[in-house]
C-alpha cells in the first residue's frame, strides 16, 4: 500500500470582515468584566463548598476533606486567577495583532475611532459597577478583593480601553506587507498614506 502525501488547498485570501476590528475594544471590555466576575463566583463557589466541607467535624470525613477538597480548592483559586489574567492579556493582544494583519480602508479610521471612545465610555460603567461590587462590605466583595490584577485591570479598565484603542489605531496604519491597496504582487505597498 502507497501513502499518499497530504494536499493542503491553498488559502484564499478573503476580503470578507475588514470592519471586524471596529468592535474588538467593545468585546474586549464586555468580556473583561463578564470573564472576571463568572471566575471569581466559581471561586468563590469553591470557597463556600470548601469551607462547609472543612467544619464538618466527623474525624475520619475531615481527614478526607484535607486531603482533596484542600488541595482542589487551593488549586481552583491559583488557576483561575491566572486564568484571568491570560484571558485579559490575550484579548488585549489580539486586538492588536488583529488590527496589525487585517486590511481597512483610510474612510473607516473615523468610525473605528468613534467606536472606541463609547467603548471607553462603556468600560466607565463597568468600572463603576466593579468599583461597587468592591465597596460592598459582605463576603463576596471582600472575596473579590483577593483577585488584585485583575481588579486593578477592572478599575482602570477606560485607561486600558483608550490605551489598546490608540495603539490598536497605530497597528492599523503600520500593517507593512499586509497593505497590498495597489494589488502589487510583491505585498510590500506600505501603509495607508
Amino acid at each position: 500500500m502507497i501513502i499518499q502525501p497530504l494536499k493542503l488547498k491553498k488559502l484564499k485570501n478573503k476580503k470578507k470582515n475588514k470592519k471586524a476590528s471596529i468592535l474588538d475594544i467593545f468585546i474586549f471590555v464586555i468580556f473583561s468584566f463578564i470573564v472576571t466576575i463568572i471566575f471569581i463566583l466559581i471561586v468563590f463557589f469553591f470557597y463556600k463548598m470548601n469551607q462547609g466541607l472543612t467544619q464538618i467535624s466527623d474525624p475520619s470525613v475531615s481527614a478526607i476533606v484535607n486531603q482533596t477538597s484542600v488541595p482542589i480548592y487551593n488549586q481552583v483559586e491559583t488557576n483561575m486567577k491566572w486564568m484571568t489574567y491570560f484571558f485579559i492579556f490575550a484579548m488585549m493582544f489580539s486586538i492588536l495583532i488583529h488590527n496589525f494583519l487585517i486590511k481597512i480602508h483610510p474612510a473607516y479610521i473615523i468610525i473605528y475611532i468613534i467606536f472606541s471612545l463609547a467603548a471607553v465610555v462603556v468600560a466607565v460603567g463597568f468600572s463603576n459597577a466593579y468599583e461597587n461590587i468592591l465597596k460592598a462590605n459582605n463576603e463576596v466583595s471582600d472575596f473579590f478583593k483577593t483577585f488584585d490584577v485583575t481588579s486593578f485591570i477592572l478599575l482602570h479598565l477606560p485607561i486600558f480601553a483608550i490605551v489598546i484603542g490608540i495603539i490598536g489605531l497605530i497597528f492599523l496604519f503600520i500593517g507593512i506587507g499586509n497593505r497590498n491597496l495597489n494589488n502589487n504582487s510583491d505585498g510590500l505597498s506600505g501603509g495607508l498614506v
